[in-house]
């Protein structure tokens, strides 16, 4: 017999434990806690449990498959996930899987087509054949006959492979005509809103036989879920009796209730944190206490360090995330990057986490792989070629034990493989071992049991405060609740919606078929229902920002509830109640650390000082006796900001260029200056034809590094360098028959010095004392591009340049600090180049944009048909270039000094410094902060 009992709010489990006869009855739940507290309540009554006396509806609907289908593999949504991406692979390219909107994403959009359809393709028989209904329907059948074929093929096709969803199960039992022959223990049903319809008419099916007692929610406010409860008035039309549930009138009242508007949700948070200790305070036990929110983890962290602080004990254990461990996600990025996977994140997690050493520096992966885009992207260097998968065709199924044994080969933490373990265990429970899927698939799999998993760092307390998701909220004990989150987007639906509620009508009238309306809220629904139950106190908040500051709308629901407040105070922004966490902000971190951590007073100071760096109010004591070398751009960026030499001279810190599509600067610029040097330096120029400098171009692309040049754009790159080199062969031709007397004498020269700080000289190699304290010298290195010497006059240095951005004449170079030229000019005739020593009769630079060489230095005893330049600014006289000179050593010393003296804190030339710094992220200049 079915028997219905109306409930105005959410029966108590106190109540409900004493009414059933759980030796002969079965009391089936919709949520674990709910089950665990009237499992605790038997056990403290009667010292068992029955297992087939209390169950979650779940586990009632896993039983009756083995009983009724045995042969049934049920199988979790992720499998089935997997299954279907494997079946649209497999039929890819036939015509009925040929139409708008499907691809090989449309994995998840027919996993929830399938849970919605299959109680209608799972039944035997229907009033109207499905081709008649959509014959009379052709609107529908337009926008969704397609998917409801392939659906009904996916269907089929899990039905040949005897698969089943948990969802579908009450579906598939409907036609067994024998159900209530297989089941004989009476059943008391409180499933809330989590009640389907197939699932009531198992219910009314089973009460054929049976008694059945349904608690049935119907509170005065239920015609606003009409649709969501429709399967409880399906059991009250065919129940022979229903009443109306009976409790203590002493129980039914219900307290004082409540709604704040905070901030945010840390605000949230907080103001929790303090009303939870004020009625702990009161006298209230914790474990009559309840936090509860829609999305209860996303609060969680915040949560548990307020509570840890303030020292409230909590029943929620704290946990992590398998995928989250560094061994397992080492795991899963190796088989990824194995298999050549196409993540910068993976290939970096691999090769350089559990490594004390990889197969090459950091930073030249960083350069090499910080950009993948093909396959082929992950070869661009030798050292890697090896590494990954020989002979794997990851276009081919792989099966699950040869996968497993490949896998297992990874795992690189020998001394924790409880994590591993329960990964395959939960990959061997859910699988077969004929199944065969892709290698990435596979990969996929094990991520998302990762992803699901969790590991106990910390157990929570029995008697703690209960932190719940709002669908598990139900709770006798519970005196006192706050509800967080209280805004639309946590209320909403995860699942997408197919069918307009005029399809879902047509359906229902015509074949019998109710579809899951599209403005269901079940969370919705259980919050209404939670706060009709009888408690002192709820406190409703919702938070107006996100924890990163995006902004939030308050639920219906509790806007409601302000508007019967707001003659009482106006809606206006509340401040937290005050919590531990404020107070211990508001006293001197020296007595927090001191009395609250207990640390040492050499910590306490050592922790100061590092506070003062990080806010830039004080910096590092000045570095000495630091070995260093100095070159050109390295004294320019010393005196751009001495922090820029400190980063890639002392700290040593570089930034190689990147592969990408658009090739960096850096290797583009290499492979001109090469280039050119070649052409100049081996035999005549006109032995220059195309094919020679092809072959010359392709040599020095891979002597560059060919990855910087990808291999589909670099026919039209070696078109530009071909082009290049032959207006350079033209250009240099022509110069030579204009200048006769000028000829290039050195190419790429290199040259380095001394400075001694104790006799403030330049010295060479050979005069070096090196009994002497190595912190006396510092050692000046560079190298020039290119040399030429005019007859009887000196020589001209010139430096390639691919446009005229940012140089200027000499008069300039020392005010806007382009030393460069001035540099190799001194050097040159202090005799610091190997062979090189005479007159700098000028200093150019070379832009090959437009191949000009006019700007510069050139002293006036060159005339212009000498050197080629009419450009007045750029000659100088004798004693200009003295004074030059002089005030280059002048400078160039004082600032060597300042750099031995160990003052490379951050000191910008201009604020405009730091916009372009690559090394801005680690500074610590208060500007920055």
């Amino acid at each position: 017999m079915l028997k219905i009992f109306r409930c105005d709010h959410p029966a108590s489990l106190t109540d409900l434990a004493e009414k059933v006869d759980f030796k002969n009855q079965t009391l089936i739940l919709s949520n674990l806690r709910s089950k665990k507290e009237i499992q605790n309540l038997l056990l403290e009554k009667n010292g068992y449990v029955l297992d087939e006396s209390l169950l979650r509806a779940s586990d009632f609907w896993r039983l009756l498959l083995r009983r009724f289908h045995p042969h049934k593999r049920l199988i979790s949504a992720d499998y089935a996930r997997l299954v279907i991406s494997s079946w649209l692979r497999q039929n890819q390219g036939k015509s009925e899987f040929n139409f708008p909107g499907l691809s090989e994403n449309s994995t998840n959009t027919l996993y929830q087509m399938l849970l919605q359809l299959a109680p209608l393709f799972l039944r035997e028989q229907n009033e109207l054949p499905l081709e008649e209904w959509f014959q009379e329907n052709p609107e529908v059948q337009q926008r969704l006959g397609d998917w409801f074929a392939l659906s009904e093929k996916l269907l089929l096709f899990f039905k040949e492979k005897n698969l089943i969803l948990l969802e579908m199960i009450p579906s598939l039992l409907l036609d067994d005509l024998n159900l209530e022959k297989k089941w004989n223990r009476p059943l008391w049903i409180d499933l809330g809103s989590e009640l389907s319809l197939a699932e009531a008419e198992i219910f009314q099916a089973l009460s054929r036989r049976l008694d059945v007692h349904v608690l049935s929610p119907a509170p005065v406010w239920k015609d606003k879920y009409e649709y969501l409860l429709s399967p409880y008035q399906y059991l009250a039309d065919q129940s022979a009796k229903v009443e109306t549930w009976s409790v203590d009138s002493s129980k039914s009242t219900n307290g004082e209730e409540r709604s704040c508007k905070l901030s945010g949700r840390l605000g949230e948070v907080k103001n929790a944190t303090g009303m939870v200790r004020r009625w702990l305070d009161q006298g209230i036990a914790p474990r009559n206490i309840a936090i509860l929110a829609p999305q209860i983890e996303i609060y969680w962290p915040s949560l548990n360090s307020y509570f840890e602080v303030e020292g409230i004990p909590c029943q929620k254990n704290l946990v992590i995330k398998l995928i989250s461990l560094p061994s397992v996600l080492h795991w899963i990025s190796t088989l990824k990057s194995k298999a050549r996977g196409l993540s910068n994140a993976d290939l970096e997690t691999a090769l350089f986490s559990f490594q004390e050493e990889g197969p090459f520096g950091f930073e030249k992966f960083r350069s090499v792989f910080k950009n993948i885009y093909h396959e082929q992207d992950l070869l661009r260097i030798d050292d890697l070629k090896d590494w990954f998968l020989e002979n794997f065709d990851s276009s081919q199924p792989i099966a699950r034990d040869k996968f497993v044994i490949l896998a297992l080969q990874f795992w690189n933490d020998d001394h924790d493989k409880d994590e591993l373990e329960v990964i395959l265990r939960e990959l061997v429970a859910n699988t077969q071992i004929n199944d065969s899927f892709l290698f990435a698939d596979w990969i996929n799999f094990i991520q998302k049991i990762a992803a699901q998993k969790e590991k106990a760092l910390t157990l929570g307390s029995v008697d703690g405060v209960e932190v719940s998701q709002l669908m598990s909220g139900h709770s006798s004990c519970v005196t006192h609740r706050i509800f967080l989150g209280l805004v639309e987007e946590d209320f909403l639906s995860s699942h997408h919606h197919f069918f307009n509620l005029q399809d879902r009508l047509q359906l229902s009238r015509d074949l019998g078929f109710q579809i899951e309306h599209p403005e269901q809220n079940f969370r919705g629904f259980q919050l209404e229902w939670l706060l009709e139950q009888p408690v002192q106190e709820s406190l409703l908040s919702v938070g107006l920002t996100h924890f990163d500051g995006q902004l939030l709308n308050p639920l219906s629901r509790w806007m409601s509830q302000r508007e019967q407040e707001k003659n009482l105070h106006h809606l206006e922004v509340e401040i937290p109640a005050e919590n531990r966490w404020d107070l211990l902000q508001k006293i001197s971190y020296h007595e927090v650390l001191k009395t609250e951590r207990q640390w040492e007073a050499l910590e306490i100071t050592y922790l100061e000082k590092r506070i003062q760096q990080d806010s830039g109010t004080h910096f590092e004591e000045e570095i000495q006796g630091v070995q260093f070398r100095v070159s050109p751009s390295s004294l320019i960026n010393y005196l751009e900001c001495p922090f820029i030499f400190k980063s890639e001279r002392i700290y040593k810190l570089i930034s190689l260029p990147e592969a990408d599509l658009d090739v960096d600067p850096r290797p583009q610029g290499n492979l001109t200056h090469r280039l050119f040097e070649k052409i100049l330096s081996t035999g005549s120029l006109d032995q220059w034809n195309d094919e020679k400098l092809e072959l010359l171009i392709e040599h020095l692309r891979q002597e560059q590094g060919s990855h910087f040049f990808e291999k589909d754009f670099w026919q039209v790159q070696k078109k530009k360098y071909l082009g290049l080199a032959k207006r350079f062969i033209t250009f240099e031709r022509q110069w030579q028959k204009d200048h006769p007397t000028s000829r290039p004498v050195g190419f790429e020269l290199p040259w380095y010095f001394y400075f001694d700080s104790e006799e403030m000289i330049f010295l060479k190699k050979e005069q070096v004392n090196e009994t002497k304290p190595s912190g006396r010298y510092i050692q000046l290195s560079g190298k020039i591009d290119r040399i030429d010497e005019i007859k009887d006059q000196g020589y001209v240095i010139l430096d390639y340049k691919s446009s005229s951005y940012q140089i200027s004449q000499f008069l300039d170079w020392i005010k806007k600090q382009q030393l460069q030229m001035v540099f190799y000019m001194w050097v040159l005739e202090k005799g610091f180049i190997e062979n090189f020593q005479g007159k700098a009769a000028a200093s150019l630079y070379y832009v090959f944009k437009n191949f000009k060489r006019d700007t510069g230095f050139r002293l006036e005893t060159l005339g212009d048909e000498m050197i080629g330049t009419t450009k007045k600014r750029s000659v100088a006289s004798s004693s200009q270039k003295e004074e030059l000179f002089n005030d280059f050593e002048s400078l160039l010393k004082s600032t060597l000094l300042e750099m031995l003296k160990g003052k490379f804190n951050p000191q910008p030339k201009e604020l405009e410094v730091c916009v372009e710094c690559r090394w801005s992220l680690i500074c610590r200049v208060p500007h920055l902060n």
